[in-house]
């Protein structure tokens, strides 16, 4: 006959739940992390400033609620030839028209036309709003209403390619609460346009 104790159920509960929580955990961080083929190096300015080429913006929305999530600019530097891609996340901040503005927000009140704006502002880039590609284009068909993740989208980006790209981070002003775009800062990695 079994018998019962209420402090032994106590004590096989707690080591059930702390062991259930470590295979979880384990197992959540496998899942959830991903691995990224594209060089990052978001401390180091480049060193000698870019000329863009070919430029390319890519933006990527929510699936579930339609809301803006990051936007990628990938390009060629004219003098090396090596690829580079530039995102921004929606929650980072903006100067636009003399004020803080989200990039969100700006995607929101502006569409294709503010991406290409804010990129113009930030590497010199002139590119057509009607040339703003969708990132989920390059999902296959039973994907595309999954979560795209900027790391995926950067992995795939280079799958397609076919060639290495390098990430290039903006620069951020001195916030402890929010990251906000040095425009400024950021512009100076670019060389002027070649003609």
């Amino acid at each position: 006959m079994l018998r019962f104790s209420k402090k032994s159920l106590l004590i096989s509960f707690i080591a059930a739940l702390i062991l259930f929580s470590g295979i979880m955990a384990i197992v959540c961080y496998h899942a959830f992390s991903g691995h990224v083929f594209v060089k990052t190096d978001e401390s180091a300015p480049p060193q000698s400033p870019i000329s863009v080429s070919e430029p390319q913006i890519y933006y990527c929305l929510d699936a579930k609620s339609g809301s803006f999530t990051y936007a990628a600019l990938a390009f060629r530097d004219a003098a090396s030839g090596k690829m580079y891609l530039m995102h921004v996340e929606g929650d980072w901040l903006v100067t636009y028209r003399d004020a803080l503005y989200y990039v969100k927000s700006l995607y929101a009140n502006d569409g294709d036309e503010g991406l290409c704006l804010l990129y113009m502002s930030l590497t010199g880039a002139k590119t057509d709003p009607n040339d703003v590609i969708d990132a989920r284009s390059l999902l296959p068909d039973s994907k595309k209403n999954s979560h795209f993740r900027f790391s995926d989208f950067a992995e795939r980006l280079a799958a397609t390619i076919g060639e290495e790209i390098t990430e290039l981070s903006p620069s951020f002003s001195q916030s402890e609460d929010h990251r906000v775009i040095d425009m400024s800062g950021t512009r100076d990695f670019f060389d002027a346009l070649p003609k």
